[in-house]
């Protein structure tokens, strides 16, 4: 009897073993979804790798720093390659970071960045392998790639460990850590502007979600560490709106004669920082706006083309957005 409880034990716990969960949709982007992260703490231990890990991290403060990012499509031939634009918004300011992705059936690759506040983009020859989509326990890539104007770097890729993470959002079950070694040698500048770097970046990823759930990276010596926690991801409906740790500001927009109207429920003595931002991730007007008891409307008066638009609406605890259509 108990040699059979023993055997039913050891069945029981070489099948949770082997219970490996299998990425299917891991940062396979799609045009029309929105990520929110959060800041959190900077310093996290990314724990043991293998099966069955738990990772606890329920007390994890947040910080400050909040990102929304946006996935379009993308065809264009300033990047050819690429085919989702996605559009990086960051809370109190009125940066953009532009991220242009290939996505395949095998892989997303990095095809080309910029900052709104850096007009000269960084480039990718063929593509930097970004992550692989159907993606188990133990599964390796090695990815060679160059850097334009710069050098050239390798990517490896690993799945190193699966089990339960636990977020002060909640606890996810079949989650898969993958860790991004990278190292890039600068070819071309030296000392103080030389971008040679050796990082390591783990990721959590579940069944469910495109985006990781958590994120972790830092250079190999330990400097410049940060970490990113999932906030939602959702698809991008006609007016979106996020939460954070404050009120949720409902507005909508219209528009007429080339011009945009923003009304909706503006906290009174609140001062919005309101972007609009075209396709290419530029913002081509912006303003500030006080609210009070008797101003819920924001009329953006520049003139502006036919086209699709993203208005970004943020005070000091929230980013809303949504887009308009001018024709």
């Amino acid at each position: 009897m108990k040699l059979a409880i023993l055997s039913t034990l050891l069945l029981m716990q070489a099948t949770l073993c082997l219970a490996q969960p299998t990425l299917i949709k891991c940062e396979k982007y799609q045009p029309n979804t929105v990520f929110t992260h959060h800041g959190c703490d900077a310093n996290l231990n990314p724990g043991n790798s293998g099966p069955n890990v738990t990772w606890d991290y329920s007390n994890m403060q947040y910080t400050t720093f909040t990102t929304l990012a946006i996935n379009l499509a993308y065809s264009d031939t300033t990047y050819p390659d690429a085919n989702i634009h996605q559009l990086y918004f960051y809370l109190n300011t009125t940066d953009t970071l532009n991220l242009y992705h290939k996505v395949d059936s095998l892989y997303t690759y990095d095809v080309a960045f910029k900052r709104q506040k850096y007009p000269t983009p960084d480039i990718f020859y063929n593509g930097r392998i970004r992550t692989r989509h159907n993606i188990t326990y133990l599964d390796t890539t090695i990815d060679s790639f160059a850097r334009k104007g710069i050098g050239n770097g390798r990517t490896t890729i690993i799945a190193d460990a699966y089990g339960t993470l636990i977020l002060p959002t909640g606890t996810f079950n079949n989650v898969l850590r993958v860790k991004i070694e990278e190292e890039l040698t600068d070819t071309v500048n030296t000392g103080i502007n030389s971008y040679t770097y050796h990082s390591i970046t783990y990721k959590w990823y579940d069944t469910v979600h495109t985006t990781y759930l958590l994120a972790k990276s830092s250079l190999v010596d330990g400097r410049y560490p940060g970490s990113l926690m999932l906030e939602t991801e959702r698809q991008l409906n006609s007016t979106s709106v996020e939460k954070y740790h404050g009120e949720y500001l409902k507005f909508s927009a219209s528009h007429s004669y080339n011009k945009i109207t923003l009304a909706g429920n503006f906290v009174p003595d609140n001062t919005y920082h309101i972007s609009i931002i075209n396709n290419l991730g530029q913002i081509i007007e912006h303003t500030d706006f006080r609210a009070n008891s008797n101003k819920n409307t924001v009329h953006i008066n520049q003139d502006i083309p036919p086209g699709v638009y993203i208005v970004r609406v943020c005070d000091e605890h929230t980013i809303n957005t949504t887009r308009v259509f001018i024709q």
